[in-house]
């Protein structure tokens, strides 16, 4: 009987030992999503409030990486937009303030 109750008490604190250094989890994982990625993918401007509903559904190591490429190709497509609208709004910049000057440089001393 002192073999069975010491092979017992061995086991509790093998389960014990495994719970606290993390070994054993309790608990459910949270349910794999079936829903699409998040609208990141529809067209039109994407808002910094977009990124923070972004969801992947996990995979057997991480995320489904078809889901996470769609969604960098989209926020990629969308910072080569807004790098090409800001050099666009940067050259119309330099624009008016090149006529600025070539204006103030033109006008007689008594209009300065």
């Amino acid at each position: 009987m002192t073999v069975v109750f010491l092979l017992l008490v061995l086991a509790v604190l093998g389960a014990a030992a495994a719970v606290a250094t993390n070994r054993i989890g309790g608990g459910l994982e949270q349910p794999a999503s079936t829903l699409a990625p998040v609208d990141l993918l529809a067209e039109g401007p994407i808002s910094a409030g977009d990124f923070d509903a972004v969801r992947f559904t996990p995979a057997l190591r991480g995320y489904r990486m078809d889901e996470v490429d769609l969604v960098l190709q989209r926020l990629t497509e969308e910072m080569a937009q807004q790098e090409q609208e800001i050099d666009r709004l940067r050259g119309e910049l330099r624009r008016v303030d090149l006529l600025r000057l070539e204006y103030e440089s033109t006008r007689p001393e008594g209009d300065r």
